[in-house]
């Protein structure tokens, strides 16, 4: 009698944790990696930011994103494109206005969204997750998993301008959906 009832509690305990390991990977493991990601991705761009900042403008420099950059400047990011994946490089005036881009469409355009004048130029990071067929902050539609952050640059508490950053992260967001479905999977098929 006494086995049967440390197997019945055994039994119970292994259907209760199939039932609710599955749902705690969809609920909560799952939604934590993308987090996570997405931190890591905004973290990212501000150290890219702070050295595009640093190697770029003279401390003596008053309004560095008045002006357009100078090649070696342009070359300088196109490479940052190259060496950390990104998918896109933007800078912005303190107006708003695109002065360099590595897709070179976006030059002059103003960006007049809520997000990037009432956050971004007053100093905080704005970033979002854009999944597939998703629209971005401005509004593209796009065949990709990116992390879309904006890093507002920031002199004596003084708005002087922006990077905008596009973290591929279709891979990793793959994989992390990958591990969530075949754990709770396996453990669904474990209950059986």
């Amino acid at each position: 009698m006494r086995n049967f009832k440390f197997l019945f509690i055994v039994l119970a305990l292994a259907i209760l944790m199939g039932g609710a390991l599955p749902l705690y990977n969809v609920l909560v493991y799952q939604p934590a990696m993308i987090d996570t990601l997405v931190v890591a991705a905004e973290q990212d761009a501000i150290r890219t930011a702070r050295h595009l900042v640093n190697d770029f403008f003279p401390q003596h420099q008053i309004d560095p994103f008045r002006d357009t950059f100078s090649p070696h400047q342009q070359a300088t990011m196109q490479q940052l494109q190259i060496d950390y994946e990104l998918l896109k490089i933007k800078a912005f005036s303190p107006d708003g206005v695109v002065i360099f881009s590595t897709d070179e469409g976006d030059i002059g355009k103003t960006n007049r969204h809520p997000y990037f004048l009432q956050r971004v130029a007053r100093g905080l990071t704005v970033n979002k997750l854009v999944s597939k067929e998703q629209r971005s902050l401005e509004g593209q539609m796009l065949a990709r998993d990116l992390v879309e952050t904006y890093v507002p640059v920031m002199e004596g508490g003084r708005f002087i301008g922006a990077f905008e950053f596009y973290f591929d992260v279709t891979g990793k967001k793959t994989a992390i959906n990958e591990v969530a479905e075949s754990s709770t999977r396996f453990l669904l098929l474990m209950t059986i």
